[in-house]
């Protein structure tokens, strides 16, 4: 008779039962549509006029597709190491950090080109940014928990 091996599924289960791996995943997903809603801006740019504000907003417009790709790398490796809350604390103020950094550069795109689609990624960013905030506390409140030893 062959056992089935439940570990890694046990394992998935729970890393998904702690409610920071739910505000990191929405963070995740907020990333995907903010790609969504500046890769299109690439190409306006790229076949637009080449004059400075055109470079600069270019390399902006790449800049944050970077910070984004790396934030959403960042998320999921955080997502994974959640047996580690030191780490993964760290990982999330990297995250909160990148999160600004990519608030910044869309407040300057919008400042070169107002009238453009960078309002709607503004938007998006915005309503994010409240979820680290979250799950650093969910993370430190599991650390006091461990620590205080109640969880035992």
């Amino acid at each position: 008779m062959s056992t089935i091996c439940l570990w890694p599924t046990i394992e998935i289960i729970t890393m998904l039962q702690r409610i920071q791996s739910v505000y990191l995943g929405i963070i995740g997903i907020a990333m995907l549509f903010f790609l969504r809603l500046v890769w299109p801006i690439i190409g306006e740019v790229s076949r637009g006029d080449v004059c400075h504000a055109g470079r600069l907003l270019y390399s902006f417009s790449i800049a944050a597709v970077c910070l984004a790709c790396f934030s959403i790398i960042l998320t999921a490796y955080a997502i994974k190491r959640h047996d580690n809350r030191q780490l993964q604390f760290r990982l999330v103020c990297g995250l909160l950090l990148m999160l600004f950094l990519l608030t910044l550069l869309n407040v300057l795109c919008i400042y070169i080109q107002p009238a453009s689609k960078w309002t709607y990624s503004l938007l998006c960013l915005i309503s994010v940014g409240v979820f680290p905030l979250l799950a650093m506390y969910r993370i430190r409140k599991d650390d006091r928990l461990v620590r205080d030893d109640h969880l035992r």
